[in-house]
Formats: C-alpha cells, sequence, structure tokens
C-alpha cells in the first residue's frame, strides 16, 4: 500500500509535501474560454482562478513540514505502511485505533492498551474490510482525533481531515491520486480523478440547466412579484382545500429569502424550504392549514406537510394555524410568534418535531398529537383533549393522565 503518514500530537521529524504541477485550461463546450472558473485539487488543497483567457495553473513545491513547537521532543508519529500499522512513542501511555464506518459503526479496533516506549507494530489489513470510506479515531493519552479514510482507483487510501490546531501540519496527502473540482455560476460542476500530481488538463463545462421538475412543483424566489406568487397560491389551495380524493398533487419550494405571502397548505400539498436552516427562509404572513370547508372542522385535514423554514405570523391574530387531523407532520418550523393547532372547531392529530415556537402552543381541541425534540414559549391556555405525547420537548406543559390528558414516555 501506499504510505500514509499522520502526526498525532507534534512530531519534529521532517514529511515531505509531494510537488504539484498542474495546468490547463477552462471552457464551454463551443470552446470559449471561461474566465472566473474556481479550480481546485481538492486533498493538496490548491486553488486559482482561470484568467481571461480560461488559463489556470496550480503548483506546488516539495517543502517539508515539521511541528512548531521544535522545543518538545515527544514523538507520537502513526504510520501505515505495507500492511502493518507502527506507533512510534516518547514515552509508554495509552493508544488506541479504531475504524468506524460513515454511520459511526464500529468495525475494527486496530489497537487499544498501553503502547510501550519506541515502536509498537500492529499486522493490519484493509482488504479484508473492502474498499469504502472509513473514519479512523486516534486516541492517545486523553487526546483524541477522528480522520477520513477516502479509498481512490490507482492508489490504496487517501487520508483527509482538519488539524485541531490551525498552526500545525497535522495531516498531509502522500499518495498520487487526487481529485480535480472546476465550478462557476451559471454552469454544471466538474469533477475528475487524477492519477498523477503533473499533467496538464483541460476542463470543458456544461451550462447549468435548471431542472424541470413538472408543472406541480412551484419553485419560489424572493426575486419573483408577490403578487404573482400569491395569485398562484390561492389557485392552488382553492383546488386543493376540498379535493380529500384528488389526484392532483404539489411541492411548493421556496429558495432561501424573506417572502410576504399568506400560504394556504390544501391537500396533497408539502411546503419546503431549500435553505441550510430554518430561518434560511422566512414568510411573514401564515404557511397555515384551516377548518375544512366541506365538515366545518380539521377531522380530515389530512395528508400536508410544512419543513425546514420560519414564519413570522400576521394573520389570524398573529397565530400561524395548522387545524388538522393524521398525516400533517411540521418539521424544522421556527414559528417567530404564536401556533395554534385548531380552528373553530375539531382537530385530531398531528406531528410537530425539531421546531422552536418563539410564543405560545394553543393546542385547542387537539387529540393524537405528538411533539419531538422542540421548543416553545408556553403551552396553553387550552390544556387539548386527549392522547397528546411529549418527548425530548423544552419547556412541555406540566401534569399527566389521567388528570391531564399528557403522556411522556
Amino acid at each position: 500500500m501506499k504510505k500514509i503518514i499522520l502526526s498525532i500530537i507534534i512530531f519534529v521529524e521532517v514529511i515531505f509535501g509531494q510537488t504539484v504541477s498542474i495546468s490547463g485550461t477552462v471552457t464551454d463546450k463551443s470552446g470559449q474560454p471561461l474566465q472566473g472558473a474556481i479550480v481546485t485539487l481538492l486533498s493538496a488543497r490548491l486553488t486559482d482562478t482561470s484568467d481571461a483567457n480560461g488559463a489556470y495553473t496550480l503548483t506546488n513545491a516539495a517543502t517539508p513540514i515539521r511541528g512548531t513547537n521544535a522545543k518538545q521532543q515527544a514523538a507520537n508519529v502513526l504510520r501505515y505502511q505495507g500492511n502493518k500499522f507502527a506507533f512510534t512513542t516518547a514515552t509508554p501511555s495509552f493508544f488506541s485505533v479504531k475504524l468506524f464506518d460513515c454511520r459511526g459503526v464500529l468495525i475494527a479496533t486496530v489497537y487499544e492498551g498501553i503502547a510501550k516506549q519506541g515502536i509498537t507494530v500492529v499486522p493490519f489489513s484493509f482488504e479484508k474490510l473492502g474498499r469504502k470510506a472509513f473514519v479512523m479515531s486516534v486516541r492517545t493519552g486523553d487526546k483524541r482525533s477522528n480522520y477520513k479514510f477516502v479509498p481512490l482507483e490507482g492508489c490504496d487510501f487517501t487520508v483527509s481531515g482538519e488539524c485541531p490546531m490551525a498552526d500545525q501540519a497535522l495531516l498531509r496527502k502522500t499518495a498520487a491520486a487526487d481529485w480535480l473540482q472546476a465550478t462557476k455560476a451559471g454552469y454544471a460542476s466538474h469533477v475528475e480523478q487524477l492519477s498523477s500530481s503533473s499533467a496538464t488538463i483541460d476542463i470543458v463545462l456544461d451550462r447549468y440547466t435548471a431542472p424541470d421538475f413538472g408543472a406541480n412543483v412551484l419553485m419560489f424566489d424572493p426575486t419573483m412579484s408577490t403578487t404573482a406568487m400569491q395569485t398562484q397560491l390561492n389557485t392552488i389551495y382553492k383546488q386543493q382545500e376540498p379535493n380529500e380524493f384528488g389526484t392532483n398533487r404539489y411541492a411548493y419550494l421556496f429558495k432561501p429569502g424573506k417572502y410576504n405571502l399568506d400560504v394556504g397548505v390544501g391537500y396533497y400539498v408539502q411546503v419546503l424550504g431549500l435553505g441550510l436552516s430554518p430561518d434560511s427562509v422566512e414568510i411573514t404572513g401564515a404557511v397555515r392549514c384551516m377548518d375544512g370547508t366541506t365538515w366545518g372542522n380539521a377531522c380530515v385535514n389530512f395528508w400536508r406537510g410544512v419543513e425546514n423554514l420560519s414564519v413570522v405570523p400576521t394573520q389570524s391574530g398573529n397565530a400561524n394555524v395548522w387545524a388538522v387531523a393524521q398525516s400533517t407532520p411540521l418539521r424544522r418550523l421556527h414559528i417567530k410568534g404564536n401556533l395554534k393547532l385548531w380552528d373553530k372547531s375539531w382537530a385530531s392529530g398531528g406531528f410537530l418535531a425539531d421546531s422552536k415556537i418563539d410564543g405560545t402552543v394553543d393546542p385547542g381541541v387537539q387529540q393524537q398529537w405528538l411533539s419531538r425534540n422542540c421548543e416553545w414559549g408556553t403551552w396553553g391556555p387550552n390544556t387539548g383533549s386527549w392522547n397528546l405525547v411529549f418527548v425530548g420537548d423544552v419547556n412541555p406543559p406540566s401534569g399527566t393522565w389521567p388528570s391531564q390528558p399528557y403522556i411522556r414516555p
């Protein structure tokens, strides 16, 4: 296998990084040069921006890398070479190396115990584990670090990770293979694997075309006309609000930004924020479900959901109304005000998870409701009817069944 060297704490042994010399051009499919494309050699962490001729260059020199504290002679070094791990320790100390899969499941314990002063060698083969990604947890004394092994075709393993101390070079890639990436706004990104650190590589970028999700997937952008968006939402709500046994299905996708809208959520409608967090999409107005016109209550308000956005309620007495029955989840929401789980009459069932409500949650006559990993200001003033379950919530209501309709597993 290729040689992999990691410094676990600090070491004074010199390690030479690999010389890189990669250059080329970035063009579009017609051959026109593209200026401003960002070209990155991922593992080596080298970046350049293409010039007016589309040209880029990625170079470095094979410079020695040393620990920053040269006075500290304690050397805890981990190597892997020839199907063997070798641990070099300055003094006898506890040492462990464990391999996990990317889900955190332990795959193998390479070594765990007191490592003697000097070199400890442990035979170990990655081949028996198959070619996959691993997370290696290394503990020396009371310090622990995690590193990721990424298998690459044409070489054995690449080590990648972040140094916990910014002024030390804790990880260095020594294998020849790497990944070259090129990105530019308006174009699909390009990624290819390299087998050499010295090459001329010309890159062609395809212009990005927004996918066509179909007529029933609505993509909203803060730059769009508020009037046009509201008209579109009202038209679909009027159609879907009574459409319990219809065949139409809709998804509303909101790009990050701020909106002023009243989003009515009828049957078979999913509302999704596309930001990294719920606060990336903020809707001032409402994202709500009211009593159904067919029955005059919410007991048949099924099959709809909202997730990953924030709401500043300005309708229904400044409360975001979610009067529903089953199959109506609310996930990853930030309600910047009050949340009302009923409208004017009966409501029966629902699910709220991973959400924050700054104000009050009013369950009204709700029943068969589950709240999981949520936080709110207060719960009430109504208590709900029966079978309200709370799991991992901050500030849940006091009391339990049978004096109150609350259950805590």
